[in-house]
């Protein structure tokens, strides 16, 4: 089932967040029969089209449409948007249409009209508004399909809830865009991967060309490079008709929408004789379906002002409308972005590292590329921040790259490791919010974490993944099917937070599995393991390898099956982050040894005390403890797993 989105006008919630003008002059939503005006005062700064648009003389009928917006205009009262271009008639200021769709397999295009294979039309208003601070209407429309031809009875695929809503913020009219699309016939709307299409598209004002207008991404892209690249914002501007001084429209994105953050149709400078067309498109990289009876919300909203656009302005005011604080690109593309399903083959590892390095630029890649038997192997760490010698920093790295690097993550690590992997990162970020915090020690947040590849990706010869910043250290070595993950460090700060409605706990199950097996001991047993009545610290530590700390503890040879079973329910919190095929040879290895393990703890066993525990075995090391820094141990928490018989895969590279 496609995510079912709430309903909610986001605008309402954002205005603690910026200065709203509540004074004279106040907004009005006017509705004709033909149109909906939005005014702010005089100005009619927003139009809808209720009823049938013809092109212009000589163009082709089957252009008329209903169903968009133009114009659209800048306090200033300057046009930003653009109609029935010759290049293109069915291009209408603001509009939005699904293309080259499949029914049954038949063909279906609501967006090229020429064809008459369906069309978006207005059906009917549900209300508009009119207020001192707002103006808005929504209205219904229908995504019809004309399965039997264009002289048939149409089918309404979609039914769709249109809403709009406008305010002046900080001297611009801020437009909420906010489609709903219901399937409400009994076929499946498919919408194959497709360059454009999809819940927003703008064209720009006739005047503007290459010569005197631009685009700009979040990412930094610009009209040159920004087609099918990702981005959270985009902005457009040219000169105004009665004043050369520039205004642009910036159209937002939200975290929430489809394919988040979406890519982009973008034309270059060299196309229709640089004119601006532009297209969010949710299925230009994977293809995507309406069922019968689903609903698809996206939410965007529009930036209409005078003057160039502003990064830092534009990136404050999509946080306020996202209501997520992301700190970085970095922390952004890790919480949002989804890696490519990995099969984990050794093959599938190459082609994602090699992936990760073509979009580096070379002096990226002679950070990110060493030989495997470098120094650095051992100099991993889990306190930034690091210099280029600990390989490529994420908060250097543009959204392509990030991209690459996080796919290259996933490929290397299961579901499991993969999750973990970015949940502590992003509870580094959580770090940056207590300012005093931050300013005394320096280096948080997921920027400030470096990936680094040791050799040359192979499917049967051994090469490494580096990858290691606050609270995280993974040494991968790779050897055809072979893996191992040690030495590895995990921790994290704080041992919980909420991100997008969610509570992430990124150690939740080393954790309580631990209590749950400390409890599953008898009296003699928990006297063998307790080592003391206090927490301890970590031995075998950064820097520490080749330590062996002292084995006393519980031997685990005496453990009942359901013990064993807890037991290494524990020890697959940390081998569990290799791919399965890695993962259940290394837990073998495990078990086989665990008559010659010993199991130690420090502290109380009360299910959230502050205590540490200690796994020590031929093949295996762990431990976990809780830390002062920060007045809270259970809050602060590091933890390591070792394989002493193949650190960094000593076993392979004889």
């Amino acid at each position: 089932m496609m995510k079912m989105l709430p309903p909610v006008c986001l605008a309402l919630a954002s205005l603690s967040w910026a200065t709203v003008s509540l004074a004279a002059p106040s907004f009005a939503a006017v509705e004709t029969d033909a149109t909906i005006v939005l005014r702010h005062g005089d100005l009619e700064f927003l139009t809808y089209h209720k009823a049938d648009v013809p092109p212009p003389a000589g163009a082709d009928l089957a252009y008329t449409r209903s169903g968009f917006i133009h114009p659209v205009k800048a306090p200033s009262g300057e046009v930003l948007t653009g109609i029935h271009p010759s290049d293109h008639y069915h291009h209408l200021g603001l509009w939005h249409a699904w293309v080259k769709c499949k029914i049954d397999g038949k063909e279906i295009d609501f967006w090229n009209l020429k064809k008459q294979l369906g069309r978006v039309r207005y059906a009917k208003t549900a209300e508009t508004v009119s207020e001192a601070d707002r103006a808005g209407f929504t209205v219904e429309q229908e995504h019809i399909a004309y399965l039997d031809g264009a002289e048939a009875e149409p089918t309404v695929i979609l039914r769709e809830e249109f809403q709009v809503t406008a305010r002046l913020v900080d001297g611009a009219f801020e437009i909420d865009y906010e489609t709903t699309q219901r399937n409400v016939s009994p076929h499946a709307l498919e919408l194959p991967a497709y360059r454009y299409g999809g819940p927003i598209a703008y064209r720009a004002p006739a005047h503007w060309d290459k010569t005197n207008s631009d685009y700009l991404g979040s990412e930094g892209t610009t009209r040159i490079d920004g087609h099918e690249t990702r981005s959270r914002w985009c902005a457009f501007w040219g000169p105004g008709t009665a004043s050369e001084a520039p205004v642009s429209l910036t159209i937002l994105n939200h975290g929430e929408n489809h394919d988040f953050p979406q890519r982009m149709r973008v034309w270059p400078p060299s196309s229709n004789n640089g004119a601006i067309f532009f297209n969010y498109v949710p299925i230009q990289e994977h293809p995507w379906s309406i069922k019968p009876g689903e609903t698809s919300i996206m939410r965007y909203r529009l930036v209409a002002q005078t003057g160039k656009p502003e990064t830092g302005a534009l990136n404050a005011r999509w946080d306020r409308f996202n209501g997520v604080k992301y700190w970085t690109l970095a922390s952004e593309v890790a919480a949002t972005y989804q890696p490519k399903k990995p099969d984990h083959k050794p093959e599938s590892m190459v082609a994602a590292a090699e992936a990760f390095l073509a979009v580096l630029s070379e002096e990226e890649r002679g950070q990110a590329l060493h030989l495997m038997d470098s120094e650095e192997r051992r100099l991993w760490t889990n306190t930034p921040p690091r210099g280029t010698e600990g390989g490529v920093r994420l908060g250097d790295l543009k959204r392509e790259a990030l991209e690459r690097a996080y796919d290259l993550l996933g490929a290397v690590l299961s579901e499991q490791g993969y999750r973990k992997v970015k949940h502590i990162m992003l509870a580094d970020d959580e770090l940056l919010r207590d300012q005093a915090h931050a300013d005394r020690r320096g280096g948080f947040g997921s920027a400030n974490f470096w990936l680094l590849i040791f050799g040359t990706p192979s499917a049967t010869e051994p090469w490494g993944v580096q990858f290691d910043g606050h609270h995280l250290a993974v040494n991968l070595t790779i050897a055809g099917e072979k893996m191992t993950c040690s030495p590895a460090f995990i921790g994290t700060q704080p041992k919980a937070y909420t991100l997008a409605g969610r509570e992430i706990v990124p150690m939740g199950k080393e954790t309580s599995l631990a209590f749950d097996f400390i409890n599953s001991l008898n009296d003699d047993q928990r006297k063998d393991a307790l080592r003391d009545d206090r927490r301890g610290r970590l031995q075998a530590g950064p820097g520490r390898d080749g330590v062996r700390p002292d084995p006393r503890g519980l031997d685990c040879s005496s453990l009942t099956e359901d013990q064993r079973g807890l037991l290494l329910e524990l020890v697959q919190q940390w081998v569990g982050d290799l791919p399965a095929h890695a993962a259940e040879r290394r837990m073998k290895a495990v078990a086989d040894q665990l008559g010659k393990t010993r199991f130690a703890w420090r502290g109380p066993y009360e299910p959230g005390s502050d205590a540490s525990y200690h796994l020590y075995g031929p093949g295996v090391i762990i431990e976990y403890s809780g830390q002062d820094l920060g007045g809270d141990p259970l809050n602060h928490l590091h933890s390591i797993y070792r394989d002493p018989t193949n650190e960094y895969g000593a076993k392979w590279l004889k």
